[in-house]
């Protein structure tokens, strides 16, 4: 084995063949777990560890703005700021029991894991064989999966609401706004993710602001900007958006569910693996939009404009689509009638003939 990069982390073999670590002798560092982590998680798995080193490389290149990965006794969450090392026992109940969270550069945890890797190398040979394409597509769902997750549960949480949504002031936005950051900048996440649910919101603007998994629910949008937002995996389920400008916005992953969308513009926005259900986008605009692998089924979609729009795997279930403008978009639209396929619900409304 080469020398070692890690200054936090020495390590050896076992006379039993067992990889083991141990915080550098006379280290004048309190944070301690490193070790323990590539003991008990990491482990012999070559594979792991190059997940991990994966992630690594995502943060730092911007691929992906957080990571987080659960293991055998931590919790790793990634950012651009570095790596929180989040034991398990960190959420005892017991206070003598419980250990403290560590935090560590990126370039410390890479290069206690190349070590780690190394040494694997060493022994088990097979187990360190690379398979970096594998490993990033792995990556890529994980971190969709784990979106998605907290989305659905949150969505499928959603009760109708016959009341009218709640007028709010500009200082209960800005309170809003400011927890949602806060939650996004965070590991573990403190502040909480910015909930609109029921609320009524005139003429605000939203413009390039990072509101991913923000909800919008049952929620009532008057005249508001979101251009160039960040709302992947936003819930907008039930919402009415009248007049609203989506123009550029990253929606992949959100719930546009049960929703009035009639007359917003979405040109350009990415929309793909995103969920819209039993809407109503008449007249909408989706120039140039990326609709790629999203499922649009029972939409109202008459007078709609997809010129120009990205349809690769879309599906378009049971829609009405009298009057829609298609000119450009690739690859052509598919539709079809499928009575299996159920609505998730449908705003009645008198004009819906």
């Amino acid at each position: 084995m080469r020398k070692q990069r890690s200054k936090l982390v020495t390590m050896w073999v076992l006379e039993s063949g067992t990889l083991f670590a141990d915080s550098r002798p006379g280290l004048n560092d309190p944070r301690v777990q490193l070790a323990s982590y590539l003991v008990g998680d990491v482990q012999s798995s070559g594979e792991f560890a190059r997940h991990l080193l994966t992630g690594i490389e995502w943060v730092k290149d911007g691929r992906a703005e957080e990571w987080e990965f659960g293991g055998n006794g931590f919790t790793v969450y990634f950012t651009k700021d570095g790596v929180d090392l989040i034991p398990h026992a960190y959420y005892e109940e017991v206070e003598e029991y419980r250990l403290p969270i560590e935090h560590y550069t990126l370039d410390e945890l890479r290069d206690a894991l190349e070590d780690w890797l190394d040494l694997i190398a060493e022994v088990y040979p097979h187990a360190a064989a690379g398979r970096e394409t594998v490993l990033a597509e792995m990556l890529e769902e994980q971190l969709d999966g784990q979106r998605y997750e907290r989305s659905r549960r949150r969505r499928e949480g959603r009760v109708a609401r016959d009341d009218p949504p709640t007028p709010v002031d500009r200082k209960t936005v800005e309170r809003v706004l400011a927890d949602h950051r806060l939650w996004t900048e965070t590991r573990p996440r403190q502040g909480q993710v910015a909930d609109f649910d029921g609320m009524l919101l005139r003429d605000l603007d939203f413009s390039g602001m990072d509101l991913g998994e923000a909800g919008f629910q049952n929620a009532r949008l008057e005249r508001c900007r979101f251009v160039g937002s960040d709302l992947s995996y936003a819930l907008f389920g039930g919402a009415v958006a009248v007049d609203c400008d989506f123009t550029r916005a990253v929606l992949a992953g959100a719930s546009l569910d049960a929703g009035d969308f009639r007359g917003c513009r979405f040109d350009g926005a990415t929309i793909s693996r995103a969920i819209l259900n039993a809407s109503d986008f008449r007249g909408t605009s989706f120039r140039g939009a990326d609709l790629n692998r999203s499922g649009i089924v029972h939409c109202d979609l008459r007078g709609a404009v997809f010129d120009g729009a990205k349809l690769g795997d879309a599906t378009f279930a049971n829609c009405r689509v009298e009057g829609a403008r298609w000119a450009g978009a690739t690859p052509p639209p598919t539709f079809k009638t499928d009575s299996r396929v159920k609505p998730l619900g449908w705003l009645s409304r008198p004009d819906d003939a």
